[in-house]
């Protein structure tokens, strides 16, 4: 089953520059997939395009064979967890834990379910021992990793990463692509 599609699609910002012109792929379920480009490619725009953040000039995206178009950003964040460039921009609670559980919460989890499960992500992605910290304390490396654990406590279907790599050294770099594998294998 395709888990999104575009088709066709093109983007023009207002200012009359056109980021997109005709794309046209499909992702299916189980795959691990890479944008690679050089800056102003398109390749933020591709995604902001997915998470409805943008609407497409033209073509059609569709998220489990539905298109997406007029549906809004919380249809697409139902299936799809989207950590930003700098994700510690998204972060506002005062520990990892209370990070993690917030999304399950809002989802209408009790506190202790979400924690629970907060606890599990945590522990799946490496950094259980981070649960009391401070988010905006942490590494560039320990952030990606708990915004990659924000996304997956709301188990979407599938997870986008904008520049994952962006300001990290080789081994935090050689760490997160060991774990995306990891992630990936246990499905």
């Amino acid at each position: 089953m395709n888990l999104l599609a575009f088709k066709d699609v093109s983007f023009t910002y207002p200012n009359g520059v056109q980021a997109l012109k005709n794309i046209s792929f499909e992702i299916a379920q189980g795959e691990f997939v890479a944008l690679i480009g050089r800056n102003g490619s398109g390749k933020t725009t591709i995604l902001q395009n997915i998470m409805n953040l943008l609407e497409p000039t033209q073509g059609e995206i569709s998220l489990l064979t539905q298109p997406i178009r007029g549906r809004g950003i919380s249809y697409v964040a139902e299936s799809v967890g989207y950590v930003f460039q700098n994700p510690s921009r998204q972060m506002f609670l005062p520990t990892v834990l209370a990070e993690v559980a917030y999304g399950p919460i809002q989802q209408g989890l009790s506190k202790e379910a979400a924690e629970k499960k907060a606890k599990k992500v945590l522990n799946e992605v490496g950094i259980s021992h981070l649960a009391a910290e401070y988010p905006k304390a942490l590494s560039r490396g320990e952030i990606q990793r708990v915004a990659i654990a924000i996304a997956m406590a709301l188990e979407p279907k599938l997870i986008i990463l904008d520049e994952p790599t962006s300001g990290q050294d080789g081994p935090s770099t050689r760490e997160l692509r060991d774990l995306l594998k990891e992630m990936h294998q246990s499905g």
